[in-house]
């Protein structure tokens, strides 16, 4: 007579064992077992089906395995079967099955030796999961990022050459238009040749801007050691007159203590002020200050920071003026700004290949200030700069 609990036990273990295969075949894992004693091999029914064989009628075995491997990768998996069993070591590995159909899967697995009490090796287990789609996802992300970049080269090879082909006859226009405005007496045709030697500098400007963005990439840094006091006074002299346009002080804050040498890519640092004194000069009120201050740290690090007393960024926008073409309404009672939006991005991009970064500091409300941090580099050429001649 059966006993009730035993049967009842029993159902509940078959339930449980077909909850489990259920679960193997939702995540698409199987499982194998090598008993290195008897050289029997088990497969689970995941296992078969991996290899495209049938549990009811075929039956496991370690050459059947070996020939549904990708002639690719039949020699990998076999020398590291053969490292397994000298080593005990059983690394995970990613292989492809060939099945009989002609389908080929990727498969995962992972397997680790089983000791007996003395500590000898008496077994294999491993578990397998078929990361196809995975493969192909990751296959189509490749693909895809392959033809981004290949998009992004071709979109700024097409800057490259527009701008430079665009160049040539706009410094026509702009040498023509400045010819005409110095001989011109007549005050209407006066304003006319204004407009277009305006409008000629703009587009100057925006091709110069253009050309340097498409060009990040290809720069390589040439460090030098850079006399900063002479470095940062020809940067305010060469402001002086945007600046002067519109009343606004050029301060340099030196620090009390005399700045120690300090290396870095001259070309790329005064590109980065440019950008970021030309919109503080920009964005600032009439009548206000432009104020760098330089702080060289204990670690020999250097800081920069560029304030102004102009509109201030909203905190919102902080880390979208730095996208390329991003630009900030002006709605303040300020002239509309020119430029093409990607100074902010050209001043940061090179702030990076220098090793640093540039972030705002002020939050909503007027003024803001820029900070540059850049490292401790070590120098590998004498300095290039030479400084402006004294009037």
């Amino acid at each position: 007579m059966s006993n009730p609990k035993t049967n009842e036990h029993n159902i509940h273990l078959h339930a449980e064992r077909e909850r489990f295969l259920h679960a193997l075949q939702m995540v698409k894992l199987g499982y194998w077992h090598w008993d290195l004693t008897s050289q029997e091999l088990t497969w689970s029914a995941e296992t078969f089906y991996f290899l495209g064989l049938d549990p009811d009628k075929d039956q496991a075995d370690m050459q059947a395995f070996i020939n549904s491997l990708h002639p690719d990768d039949r020699e990998r998996v076999e020398k590291n079967n053969q490292a397994v069993m000298t080593t005990g070591k059983a690394p995970d590995m990613e292989y492809r099955i060939v099945r009989p159909s002609g389908e080929i899967i990727h498969l995962y697995t992972r397997a680790e030796m089983i000791y007996d009490a003395e500590h000898n090796p008496i077994a294999l287990f491993g578990t397998l999961q078929d990361i196809s789609e995975q493969k192909k996802q990751q296959i189509a992300l490749k693909q895809t990022q392959i033809r981004l970049e290949s998009a992004l080269v071709a979109k700024n090879e097409f800057l490259s050459m527009m701008s430079h082909e665009l160049n040539t006859p706009m410094n026509a226009i702009l040498g023509f238009a400045q010819i005409l405005h110095a001989e011109l007496k007549d005050e209407t045709l006066l304003d006319f040749s204004t407009e277009i030697l305006d409008a000629s500098q703009q587009l100057n400007q925006a091709f110069g801007d253009i050309l340097r963005y498409v060009e990040l990439d290809k720069s390589q840094p040439e460090i030098s050691d850079i006399d900063l006091t002479d470095f940062l006074h020809y940067l305010l002299h060469n402001h002086q007159t945007a600046a002067d346009d519109k009343s606004i002080r050029l301060v340099l804050s030196m620090p009390a203590d005399e700045l120690a040498g300090f290396c870095s890519d001259e070309r790329m640092l005064g590109e980065i002020f440019k950008q970021l004194l030309s919109n503080a000069i920009n964005y600032s009120f009439p009548g206000g200050a432009v104020t760098i201050t330089p702080r060289q740290m204990h670690n020999g690090r250097m800081k920069f920071t560029i304030a102004d007393t102009g509109i201030g960024i909203p905190t919102h926008q902080h880390e979208s003026i730095f996208i390329p073409f991003e630009r900030l309404p002006t709605n303040h009672n300020i002239s509309e700004v020119r430029g093409t939006g990607i100074g902010l991005t050209i001043a940061r991009k090179l702030a990076r290949t220098l090793g640093g970064d540039i972030q705002l500091l002020t939050d909503t409300g007027p003024g803001t200030i820029f900070e540059i941090n850049l490292p401790k580099v070590e120098c590998q050429t004498v300095s290039r700069f030479t400084s402006p001649p004294t009037n």
